[in-house]
């Protein structure tokens, strides 16, 4: 059985995101000087979706499957909206169905944002870089039996 926040299309009509990689590339660049967001981005199965200063890639990894990553100039609440409907923009357009996260343990913000907008942690996990938190926006019962 799987737990899953319920989608509301009115909400994209009148809190519109758009998508826009050039957009992205530009505020993760200043986030992250030297990275090479344009190369990553020149995937055509990976979306990038931007509101003001505030943006998400989506990283394709399987049929429905996307990888998170955000740079949020918002905060609080407006920051928790905001990601809730970028993730119903990508469910009624690119027909997502799970999104997942995989934040470095020093990230305490983006752990704690990540839980505030509901998300699941599955645990710690190391990868070549380091200790991380990985988080899901579902629950399935597949994904809590390791």
């Amino acid at each position: 059985r799987c737990s899953r926040r319920r989608f509301d299309p009115a909400r994209l009509r009148f809190n519109p995101v758009i998508e826009d990689k050039a957009a992205a590339v530009e505020l993760f660049a200043a986030a992250a000087p030297g990275a090479d967001f344009g190369t990553f981005l020149s995937e055509p199965l990976h979306v990038a979706l931007v509101e003001g200063k505030s943006g998400a890639v989506f990283a394709w990894r399987g049929p429905g499957i996307y990888e998170v990553h955000v740079h949020f100039e918002a905060r609080g609440r407006h920051a928790i909206d905001l990601l809730h409907r970028m993730t119903d923009a990508m469910r009624f357009s690119h027909d997502a169905r799970l999104f997942w996260a995989l934040i470095p343990d020093e990230n305490r913000k983006t752990r704690m944002f990540a839980r505030l907008c509901g998300w699941k942690s599955l645990g710690m996990k190391r990868d070549a870089f380091g200790p991380k938190e990985l988080f899901v926006s579902e629950t399935c019962q597949c994904l809590l039996s390791q």
